[in-house]
């Protein structure tokens, strides 16, 4: 199975839910002790301790899967590229670079090396490319030499031609629709016998116009530290994002994010001279320091973090849900915080991210659902509650929506969750 990077549909409401449990009727490993979700509009935190004490900002979950510790970079790009030159050496600059020292080393990433370039006949440009052809055609040109053989660090990264159209998960997602890039894993046939091989495709969007050599750039990025940190995400994950459903949702996948999933919407920094995906960092969320590193010069972190439960949802634990019964409303705290002082108090919206140049413009939740706050500008410190009423008509499903912080038109940052309508 593959893993899209960059982005990926989602719908605004599932399936209806099962019952959720709280884990407290379960039993509780290690660090599983749940956040308070009571309501306590008296216990605002002193506003100069910064951070404000909040609930835990996700963590990208070790499950245990191999990372790749030294990559070996394929790059293949096709005849008439004339990027090709370009897209080599920032490929094999990038995995020795100081991005991939930062980004990588806290998931166990070393530096990588150069597999080689391949220049294929372009029989791809003004047709469809379906993922599932593509482990056939690597396999083909491995047999006959074209190809390096796989070892198991290697990834053979595609740069597909602007002309043509990327489908995978049958036809579901496409290129430039729902996604920029990806990777995947699967098993080759040789004359050695099987062996597992890893591969990604980065595509090329007449969309972006002057700006398509930087998302070409950046995706690739994507691409190349998510296959290093969880190179077999279906048969063998390793770094995902599995605890925190509303934050996994946010990041454009309803089953998987890996670490830079979460970054995806953030601005970009430097690798080197080329453009390169900031990258999530469990060590920075937890110390609530910018959690998309590297950092930029001056950047603070803040956010209004909402209290939710550890759950049992759907078999698996889970933060990020409110639920709440049909006809019925539910209170829940928010707790303001910030890495240091801000230049003002933030305001706060509560809504559904719509993408908008005005981070002020959220749409309403679906199905009549209304979430309001007690207050509507905070700071470090504060605490605030959020009343969320469900109508009687409301159909049971899952309804994402995001608490937004915005300190400036530039400056803002979202805290997702779900209301689970039962």
């Amino acid at each position: 199975m593959a893993c899209a990077t960059i982005a990926c549909g989602t719908t605004d409401a599932g399936s209806p839910p099962q019952d959720a449990s709280v884990v407290g009727d379960v039993a509780l490993e290690a660090g599983d002790a749940p956040a308070d979700a009571g309501v306590d509009l008296d216990g605002d935190q002193a506003p100069n301790v910064f951070p404000a004490k909040h609930g835990p900002t996700p963590q990208i979950d070790n499950l245990g899967g191999p990372v790749l510790a030294s990559m070996k970079l394929v790059t293949i790009t096709f005849q008439g590229d004339a990027w090709r030159v370009e897209l080599e050496a920032q490929g094999d600059a990038l995995v020795t670079s100081e991005w991939w020292r930062v980004v990588g080393a806290e998931y166990g990433v070393g530096p990588g090396v150069s597999g080689g370039h391949v220049v294929m006949a372009d029989t791809v440009s003004g047709q469809t490319l379906n993922d599932e052809d593509i482990p056939a055609f690597l396999e083909a040109h491995v047999r006959s030499g074209e190809l390096p053989a796989p070892d198991a660090s290697t990834l053979y990264l595609f740069y597909v031609p602007a002309a043509t159209d990327v489908f995978f998960a049958r036809g579901a997602l496409q290129s430039c629709v729902d996604f920029l890039g990806y990777h995947s894993e699967t098993t080759l046939a040789l004359e050695a016998g099987k062996s597992q091989a890893l591969y990604g495709v980065v595509a090329r969007c007449a969309g972006f116009g002057a700006d398509m050599e930087k998302y070409v750039a950046v995706a690739a990025s994507h691409v190349m530290i998510e296959t290093a940190s969880d190179p077999f995400p279906s048969t063998a994950p390793a770094y995902q994002l599995a605890t925190n459903d509303a934050w996994l949702t946010a990041g454009g996948s309803p089953t998987r994010n890996e670490v830079g999933d979460l970054c995806g919407s953030r601005r970009t920094t430097d690798a080197g001279g080329a453009p390169a995906q900031r990258i999530w960092s469990n060590v920075a969320a937890a110390a609530s320091r910018p959690p998309c590193v590297p950092p930029l010069p001056g950047e603070i972190w803040f956010g209004a973090a909402v209290r939710t439960d550890l759950q049992l949802i759907d078999v698996h634990k889970s933060y990020g849900y409110v639920v709440v019964p049909r006809g019925e409303s539910r209170d829940v705290a928010i707790d303001v915080f910030s890495g240091a002082s801000l230049a003002s108090d933030l305001a706060l919206y509560v809504g559904r991210d719509r993408g908008a140049t005005d981070p002020r413009t959220l749409d309403p939740l679906l199905r009549g659902i209304v979430a309001s706050l007690s207050r509507t500008t905070a700071h470090n410190g504060n605490r605030v509650a959020m009343s969320i009423a469900v109508p009687a008509s409301t159909p049971p499903a899952d309804y994402p929506f995001v608490v937004r912080s915005v300190l400036d038109a530039q400056t803002f940052y979202d805290w997702p969750v779900i209301v689970r309508v039962k």
